[in-house]
């Protein structure tokens, strides 16, 4: 037990560091046609709590002069800034690149728009130009962006997995069987469309710090309650808490909050004009295929008898739950008492 212990702190440890923040911001940059030879330019560069990213700065080639200061907004999820440029060509004979663009903030999705002509293209650290050129079609071609970037988020965003992974440990301790695992993560997902939906439409929202320190907590009780039922053996039932007996309960109510957090990366870019219910039922699809493949993955592992079928391997990942929960949960309740 205490070599489990020992072992499961290493991989908290381990994995606790590169995987502190919730999410890698995302930027948004918005270039629109306003006449002959003018653009209206957008950026929207993500806020932590009081900490505010560097804005990007973007560069045209054939150059543009600007007009007049930029317009800056500060909201509590981003720094907004607006602002024209005097161009000696079309729109289309330009192309923009990115500076600032890092480990911290990889990419910007980049909207190009002229009239009714559309087109979403994202910019990474390794590839940051972007021809503008617009599409002929409107911005329902976001669609697809938007889904990649759901499933994006969800692989990305350990809470979530981790919270998944806990679920699925409880479940096989309760001795349940895949009908439970998939009525479990069907409420789970049922309550983040919910949360995640009136959030990013704007009509229920919460402060991040505190939703991401209670979905660090979430993560935490599902591992203190592994850790009290211990490891199955002949004639042992898991103990008769709400966990073990209600999990889709529990997967409910802890999946408003984690709703709540997964709206934060679409404050971070927002959703395109005019397609905003496309995009968001995109995004929310593609967090859903993002989490069903992870629980696939869990299921080709039992499945091939190398993963939840043996005890000890239960405890590693129980204490390794547990302590990367306690560390997130420490360094974000610090992190929302300073702000």
């Amino acid at each position: 037990m205490k070599t489990a212990a020992a072992r499961g702190l290493l991989w908290a440890w381990l994995l606790a560091a590169p995987a502190a923040a919730h999410e890698q911001p995302m930027a948004y940059i918005g270039i629109e046609a306003a006449g002959a030879n003018t653009l209206q330019v957008l950026t929207k560069d993500a806020r932590r709590g009081e900490r505010t990213l560097p804005p990007l700065q973007l560069s045209l080639r054939p150059a543009c002069v600007q007009r007049g200061q930029a317009e800056v907004t500060v909201t509590e999820e981003a720094l907004i800034r607006r602002w024209q440029l005097q161009c000696s060509a079309a729109m289309e004979a330009h192309r923009l690149h990115i500076d600032g663009l890092n480990s911290v903030r990889p990419e910007a999705l980049v909207h190009i728009r002229a009239g009714a002509a559309s087109r979403y293209q994202r910019a990474t650290r390794d590839a940051p130009e972007v021809a503008l050129t617009p599409t002929d079609r409107n911005a329902t071609p976001s669609v697809a962006t938007y889904f990649l970037l759901g499933i994006e988020h969800i692989l990305a965003g350990p809470d979530h997995l981790l919270f998944v992974l806990g679920l699925v440990l409880v479940l096989w301790r309760a001795g349940r069987g895949v009908g439970a695992w998939i009525g479990t993560v069907t409420a789970f997902t049922l309550a983040h469309s919910i949360t995640l939906s009136l959030a990013t439409l704007g009509a229920l929202r919460l402060p991040p710090a505190p939703v991401e320190a209670v979905i660090a907590l979430s993560i935490l009780l599902l591992a203190v309650e592994l850790a009290r039922a211990g490891p199955p053996e002949p004639g042992r039932e898991a103990p008769p808490s709400w966990t073990f007996r209600f999990p889709w309960a529990v997967a409910f109510g802890f999946g408003l909050l984690h709703g709540f957090g997964f709206a934060g990366a679409l404050a971070d870019i927002g959703l395109p004009p005019a397609a905003e219910a496309w995009a968001l039922a995109s995004f929310n699809l593609g967090v859903e295929a993002g989490q069903l493949l992870f629980i696939a993955a869990l299921l080709l592992l039992r499945a091939l008898g190398r993963w939840l079928p043996t005890a000890p391997t239960a405890q590693l990942a129980t204490h390794a739950l547990g302590g990367i929960a306690c560390y997130w949960l420490l360094v974000r309740v610090t992190t929302l008492g300073a702000a």
